[in-house]
């Protein structure tokens, strides 16, 4: 029965492949973790963009919302519904492209 032998070229095609394969990028924080209590602030222009965007869509939609509807109540009520999505689209922005928040209180000695 012949004896098998193992490869030896195994360790260097994955040192090879190590070699070759492209450096992940760093992704750049665009928000920043606050230093007192839990959330974010913003740290690149891209993060003050997303905050503009934020508060443009918000004021557009409901001036948007109040010219279409009579009663205040339906206006609340339509206009609450959006800024909480658009308030969750922001954190989870917040949260995909800035530090990992946490609660804190000021910096570790």
């Amino acid at each position: 029965m012949p004896k098998i032998k193992p490869k030896k070229n195994l360790k260097l095609k994955t040192e090879v492949t190590q070699k070759n394969s492209k450096p992940e990028k760093t992704q750049q924080i665009w928000f920043k973790a606050k230093q007192y209590g839990y959330g974010w602030y913003p740290a690149t222009w891209q993060g003050w963009a997303v905050i503009a965007a934020y508060f443009i869509f918000n004021f557009s939609n409901y001036f948007l919302i109040k010219s279409q509807t009579k009663s205040e109540s339906d206006l609340l009520v339509n206009f609450i519904f959006d800024m909480l999505l658009s308030t969750l689209l922001l954190v989870l922005v917040a949260m995909s492209r800035g530090e990992k928040a946490s609660w804190r209180w000021g910096n570790k000695k």
